[in-house]
């Protein structure tokens, strides 16, 4: 005989505990984006920011949650500005947005998916920074 408590109490129990194991994952996920960001990317770019110093530039690094970017002036001017968003999903180029905490939605240059964020070090980001820094100041001549 069909016991309809049982069937029910047995289905919202299996929802609960799958809620609770994609909560547990995207928590953890969230863990790895934040990490990367405070590893990897926010170290690259001040490096670059001191480096940049060094030749005569007024660097600016910025970090909110899982968005960075860095700001290169010369003359009182933006020479350069690059950020970087680490997203769980890689975005289309047409949704690279970020709405920080006050709500403006900032440009972002390059989006790092959970999957290249597990496999990406230092190196292959100053790379990506440098040479976008390159592109630019071959189009200023």
């Amino acid at each position: 005989m069909f016991n309809w408590s049982t069937s029910i109490g047995r289905v919202l129990g299996e929802h609960v505990r799958a809620r609770a194991a994609m909560e547990r994952r995207l928590d953890r996920e969230h863990l790895e984006l934040s990490d990367f960001c405070a590893r990897v990317v926010l170290p690259v770019m001040q490096d670059l920011a001191r480096e940049c110093e060094a030749y005569g530039r007024v660097a600016e690094v910025r970090r909110e949650g899982h968005f960075a970017s860095l700001t290169i002036l010369q003359g009182g001017k933006v020479e350069f500005r690059y950020a970087i968003l680490a997203s769980r999903a890689k975005r289309r180029k047409s949704l690279n947005r970020y709405r920080d905490s006050s709500g403006y939605g900032r440009d972002v240059d390059r989006v790092y998916s959970l999957r290249e964020a597990r496999r990406m070090d230092a190196d292959k980001v100053a790379r990506h920074i440098v040479t976008a820094y390159r592109k630019v100041l071959s189009e200023s001549r």
